[in-house]
């Protein structure tokens, strides 16, 4: 056999591998809103994969607007915790939030250690200052 030919297999053979991995491994749904702070002049918009927090990791990116313009937000965080629980660590879930340029946005990334109903808030800073605001969601399975 010849010896190019065996590369060839070896490649094809780990290209048939990686592919559907890659496939699997990529995000199914689309980011869409979560929630919405409305704080005079801006909108602020959590997104997530699907619109729903689920428990494990998930993905948060925090949008703002001014009218139906985008606005780049210079920093941000945002928390949940099942405060009628005892306050230990597995119920908390915060993420300091990064830059990210198109769209722009904030993203970073949070974890869920069960499903229920979570309180939430988010601090962002805009042009024109911070902004906060507080929320509850659920996360599902």
């Amino acid at each position: 056999m010849n010896p190019t030919f065996k590369y060839v297999l070896l490649w094809a053979s780990l290209l048939l591998l990686v592919l559907p991995l890659t496939f699997l491994a990529w995000p199914s749904e689309k980011v869409a809103p979560l929630w919405t702070l409305h704080s005079d002049p801006y909108k602020i918009e959590i997104l997530t994969p699907g619109g729903v927090f689920r428990r494990g990791h998930n993905l948060v990116q925090v949008r703002a607007w001014r009218g139906d313009q985008p606005m780049a937000l210079r920093q941000g965080r945002v928390g949940l915790s099942m405060l009628w629980l005892d306050q230990k660590p597995h119920m908390n879930a915060q993420a300091i939030l990064s830059r990210r340029r198109s769209p722009p946005a904030l993203e970073g990334g949070l974890h869920f250690n069960m499903t229920g109903f979570w309180d939430g808030w988010i601090r962002v800073t805009t042009p024109t200052g911070p902004v906060a605001g507080a929320f509850r969601t659920e996360v599902v399975k």
